[in-house]
C-alpha cells in the first residue's frame, strides 16, 4: 500500500503545509499489523514524509491522503466513501464491489490465478482531484462503470507514442497507439 504514494499526486490545498507529511490511514481491523509502519519508517516521497495512522472515525480518516478501509467497514463503507467525497483522499480496500458499488477508488484484489491485482475507478479519482500515473493504471483494471453516475466525456490528450483518445468519465483507453502509456490530468 505504501507503493501508491508514488503513484498519486494530490491537489496542493491537500496539505496544510510544504512540509505536511502524507498519511496513511487505517480504519477498522488493521491487517498490516506492525509491516506498514515499518516499510514507511524514515520514508520520503517527494520531500514529503510518510505517516501511518490507526482512525477510529471520519474525522481522522478526513485528514488522510490514503485512507484504507478494512474488510470489517463492510457495511459501513458505502457511508464512509460517502462522507470523504469531495476530499482528496486516495480510499483503498479489499471489499468486493468497493470501486463499483461503493464509489471508492482503490480495490486490491486476489484473480483466478492467485495473484494479487488492482483495480481504480478513475471517475472516482478525478472527483476526489487525485491524478493517477499512467505507470500505476498500465498494471491495474480501470472501471469501465462508476458510482459517481456521470456520463463519460472524450477528451485528446497527448502520450508519449502521440495521441490518444480517453474517457474522462468512465477511464477506458482507446485502443490507439501509446494509450497505455498516457499521462495527463482527466478533467472537465
Amino acid at each position: 500500500m505504501f507503493n501508491l504514494v508514488r503513484f498519486v499526486d494530490w491537489p496542493p490545498g491537500a496539505f496544510s503545509g510544504p512540509d505536511s507529511p502524507i498519511f496513511i490511514g487505517i480504519m477498522g481491523r488493521d491487517p498490516f499489523g506492525r509491516a506498514l509502519d515499518e516499510a514507511v519508517a524514515g520514508e520520503e516521497v517527494n520531500g514529503r514524509k510518510v505517516v501511518v495512522r490507526r482512525c477510529t472515525g471520519l474525522v481522522e480518516a478526513k485528514g488522510c491522503h490514503i485512507l484504507f478501509i478494512s474488510q470489517n467497514e463492510g457495511d459501513r463503507a458505502s457511508r464512509i466513501i460517502s462522507a470523504l467525497r469531495g476530499w482528496p483522499i486516495l480510499t483503498v480496500s479489499e471489499l468486493p464491489g468497493f470501486t463499483q458499488r461503493d464509489g471508492g477508488i482503490t480495490r486490491f484484489y486476489v484473480n483466478e490465478q492467485k495473484r494479487i491485482r488492482l483495480r481504480i475507478n478513475l471517475e472516482a479519482a478525478r472527483a476526489a482531484g487525485l491524478s493517477i500515473s499512467s505507470k500505476l493504471l498500465q498494471l491495474a483494471d480501470v472501471e469501465k462503470t462508476s458510482a459517481i453516475g456521470s456520463e463519460p466525456e472524450w477528451k485528446i490528450c497527448r502520450s508519449e507514442a502521440g495521441y490518444a483518445k480517453v474517457s474522462a468519465g468512465y477511464g477506458e483507453k482507446s485502443r490507439e497507439a501509446g494509450a497505455a502509456r498516457l499521462f495527463c490530468v482527466l478533467t472537465r
